[in-house]
């Protein structure tokens, strides 16, 4: 396992995102060009994890917070998630701020193990569209549990490993 955490570049992760999300395209026929590092970015001060898979791009992986090793990817995934600051806690207030995003790269992110992936509140665990693919082998079996209030999760496929389903 390949355990990187990098700490997190505020304004030159903002200003890569924008310079990516501002490209232009035809949204007739093509998708947004948001790369998986661009829609790491935090915004407006909302930290963001990348989380880069074991296959994904070497560009990808160049700039991710955690690398998967394509073994037991829930651990990376995990320790992102418990890397986000705590929801709501800065001034008291209920719903002060979100408790940041993690997002999961292009590629296969394989999980081995039972296990339990707790989405905390207030954050986010996304993928980067029908390229991130979260397979599970069989005979295992992977829980998301929304940890507290506006937990999201999506933007992934998810298939059996060695099924195809």
């Amino acid at each position: 396992m390949t355990l990187r955490h990098r700490s997190y570049d505020d304004d030159a992760a903002q200003a890569a995102g924008l310079e990516e999300m501002l490209r232009r395209f035809d949204p007739l026929t093509e998708e947004a060009p948001v790369s998986a590092a661009a829609a790491a970015v935090g915004v407006g001060g909302v930290p963001a994890y990348l989380v880069a898979a074991s296959n994904a791009a070497a560009e990808t992986l160049a700039v991710a917070h955690f690398v998967c090793d394509g073994v037991a990817d829930e651990v990376e995934i995990k320790a992102a998630l418990a890397a986000l600051p705590a929801f709501g806690t800065t001034s008291g207030e209920p719903y002060f701020g979100r408790g940041g995003r993690v997002v999961l790269s292009e590629g296969e992110f394989i999980c081995t193990h039972l296990s339990v992936i707790v989405i905390p509140a207030g954050a986010a665990l996304v993928g980067s569209g029908r390229s991130t693919v979260f397979r599970v082998e069989v005979g295992r079996a992977v829980t998301f549990e929304m940890g507290g209030d506006l937990a999201e999760l999506g933007n992934m496929a998810f298939d059996r490993q060695g099924t195809g389903s």
